[in-house]
Parts: C-alpha cells; structure tokens; sequence
C-alpha cells in the first residue's frame, strides 16, 4: 500500500469515528426513553399550556444547560458535513438550509441559557416542527459516512414512527411551499408543482396507525427509511419525471409495515434496472453504470444521491424494497431487493395507467422487548 493510500484509509477511518459520534449525540438528544434528553423535554415543556410562564423558563434553562455538551456537539456537525466532499453534497442535496438554522437555534437557545434571558416558546416550537427533518437527513447522511452500503446492528434502532411523521409534516407544509415559491425561477426543476395533486392525506390518520401497533416494534432504521420517502417525493415533483399525481401511503399487514410512493409519471426504463448496463457518457466518452442505485450520476438527469445504495441498505435493515413501474418504451418492469420474485409481483400497481411509478417498502413489525 502506498504512502497516499494510507493517509486516506486513516482519513477515511477518522471521518468514520467523528460521524458515529455525531450519530450518538443526535440520538441521545432525540431518544423518547431519557428523560433528560433535550427533543421529547423540550416538546413536553412547549405544549404544556397550564405552566407557569417563571417555572417554565426555569425548566427549560435548566434542560438546554443539562445538555449543553450535546448541544455543542452537534452545532458543529453542520461543519462537519461541509467539510467532506460526499456529506457536503448530500447535505445540499437532502436538507438545504434547515441543517444550519436548527443547529442555529440550539446554539442560541443555549447562550440564552447560559446568560439567563428568556426564550422565545413559539421561535422553540419552529425549530420542534424542523427536528424530525432535521434528524432522518442528518442520520442518514452520516450513516453513509460509516458505510455506504449497509446499515450495522447497532443502528437499528427501529423505526420511529414519531419522526416519520414529523419529517413528513414539515415537508408537506414549510418544505413543499418553498419549492413553490421558488418554482417559478428560470432553471427550476420544480416549474409545474402548481398543477400537481400531491397526495399525503395518510398523516391525517397518522395516529391510528400508532395506535395498530401498539406495544410492537418496526424495525430498521428511521434515517434510512425517512430521506428515502423524502427523496422519492421530492423526485416524483420535478418536471422531468412528468407525474401530475404523487401520493404517499402507509399501513400496517399482519407484522409488516409497508410504505409506498406512487406517481403518474413516466416510468422508468428497464436499463437503469440492471447493475450491469453500461452507457456511454455523453461529456467523457467513457462507458458508465446508469443502474438508479449505483453511485454517481444515475443517468436519468439525477444526481443519483438520493437513491444510490437504497437496495442495499433496505436489505440490511431486514426490509425489502420493490418497484413496480410502466413506460412508454418498455412498458411494465419490476425489480426487488431483500424479497422474493413472487412477492415482487404481487406489488399493486393500478393498470389503467399509462405509465408511473411505485417504490414500496416493507418493515418487520416485532414485539417490542
């Protein structure tokens, strides 16, 4: 091994290391079952509408204080992610701007408590609606720093249906409405959104899904599962794809939990199906993988980010990722990860469509130990 490839193995390992200790900040400040964690207090002090105003300043001063390490640490994983070519590149590709004003906030709230000032309870409610995008992008992007193509043991911790929700939520609302407003800018990917039906009714009975679960477990892994669905939205809108009808559906079969996004859109050829197929790039020359999980350009005017590795990484967390898609050229194809031929085929796609798309994705559903 060369002098050059030693320094960037030990590079590598030490990016590796720094990002699982961003990950175990960002769970411990997110983790429902700590009762000194700051994300679930925080909630619990926000909504709580019979506290005193003094007493509530005084608990909240005192959490932002308890995890003033943790707050610290992860203000600086904005830079972190700046720093390395490939999180830089996907931290502008899967969070944009939200990364730097929640670590913002924190950081602020933080002085504010440290200097003894009031803080601002409907300012801590905006960075609340932000956190559950703000987490499966950021766990996601540093999971990739730990290893591109699999997700370990140790991190599958399940999937959080709260945060689900909550990334979902945001998106729906503050992330759809500034992709509108900034829809009508020359080169904008997004020009049609206006004449687009973007189904994401299932949030509105979130909670009964909760409910069917009960005292159960999905598993996998919330990052992962999440800036996948966020990604596959946020693909399904763009113009080139074509699509005038995206929805989002989730529900519970017996122990599996299936999500599913489905569009009208053009479809998918068969080509970018095979890891295997090569295509000569039009600027290099140079033959290429156009497979939509590989690395690098998909081929498909993407910059390939937000899929690349998904079947591998969905097969590692024990789920299974199948798609079913129709397109003018090759009509109907279908493909599958972590399941079997004949559950690929039994993917519902409705037949009285032209062309489009559905990605769907099962979960293991286990007792909770």
């Amino acid at each position: 091994m060369s002098g050059v490839d030693s320094e960037v193995d030990m590079e590598s390992e030490s990016k590796k290391m720094e990002a699982q200790g961003y990950l175990n900040t960002l769970y411990f400040l997110g983790d429902n079952s700590n009762p000194n964690a700051l994300i679930p207090q925080l909630k619990k002090i926000v909504d709580d509408e019979k506290l005193d105003p003094t007493a509530g300043q005084i608990q909240l001063r005192k959490l932002f204080l308890d995890n003033s390490d943790k707050i610290e640490k992860i203000s600086d994983l904005f830079n972190f992610l700046r720093s390395y070519k490939k999180t830089d590149a996907r931290m502008k590709h899967d969070l944009s701007n939200i990364a730097a004003s929640v670590e913002g906030f924190l950081s602020v709230y933080l002085y504010s408590a440290q200097n003894g000032t009031d803080m601002d309870l409907g300012l801590l409610k905006k960075v609340l609606s932000r956190w559950g995008r703000y987490a499966v992008g950021t766990e996601d992007i540093l999971l990739r720093v730990v290893s591109e193509k699999e997700i370990s043991q140790e991190y599958q911790h399940g999937l959080d249906l709260d945060i689900i929700k909550s990334s979902m939520r945001y998106f729906s609302i503050d992330e759809l409405n500034n992709i509108k407003s900034f829809s009508k800018e020359p080169g904008s990917a997004y020009s049609e959104i206006i004449n687009k039906n973007i189904d994401l009714s299932v949030l509105e009975n979130w909670d009964k899904l909760v409910a069917e679960l009960g005292d159960r477990k999905i598993g996998g892994n919330s990052g992962v599962v999440g800036n996948f669905l966020l990604n596959a939205l946020r693909n399904s809108i763009k113009d080139r794809i074509l699509a005038n009808n995206i929805k989002l559906t989730a529900e519970i079969k017996g122990d599996v939990f299936v999500l599913r996004v489905e569009d009208d859109g053009k479809g998918i050829e068969k080509k970018y199906l095979k890891p295997e197929y090569l295509e000569v790039d039009s600027v290099t020359g140079e033959e290429k993988s156009i497979y939509i999980f590989g690395e690098g350009t998909s081929g498909t005017n993407s910059t390939g980010i937000g899929l690349s590795n998904l079947d591998n990484r969905i097969a590692s967390i024990g789920g299974e990722l199948y798609l079913s898609s129709k397109s003018n050229i090759d009509g109907m194809v279908r493909f599958q990860a972590g399941g079997t031929d004949e559950d690929r085929d039994e993917i519902h796609f409705d037949e009285n469509l032209e062309h489009g798309t559905v990605f769907e994705i099962r979960l293991p559903i286990t007792k909770e130990k």
